[in-house]
């Protein structure tokens, strides 16, 4: 009864005319999809550069706390060098 009534009811003008605008949203929805997926690749990509160069600053970082020992080493040595003429000095 609901089917023949809905037959009655819709011409193939209305159908057409539905048909149109679910193409319409189908190419809408599409092209949204599409948009989004490059942003998720932008921003992966941007992520990616991001842990790079974070990777990179920490190679740099620990790079300085190793050459920051080095001349606490070197500081170290010629703190003891300097005690030892010093000694040396008052000695004579």
């Amino acid at each position: 009864m609901v089917d023949k009534e809905l037959g009655e009811r819709l011409t193939k003008k209305d159908f057409e005319v539905f048909e149109k605008r679910f193409e319409a949203f189908a190419e809408r929805t599409e092209e949204n999809f599409r948009k989004v997926w490059q942003a998720i690749n932008k921003l992966a990509e941007a992520q990616k550069r991001s842990e790079e160069r974070l990777t990179k600053l920490e190679i740099t970082v620990q790079e300085l706390a190793e050459a920051q020992k080095e001349t606490e080493k070197k500081l170290n040595e010629l703190a003891e060098a300097q005690k030892e003429t010093e000694k040396t000095l008052q000695g004579h």
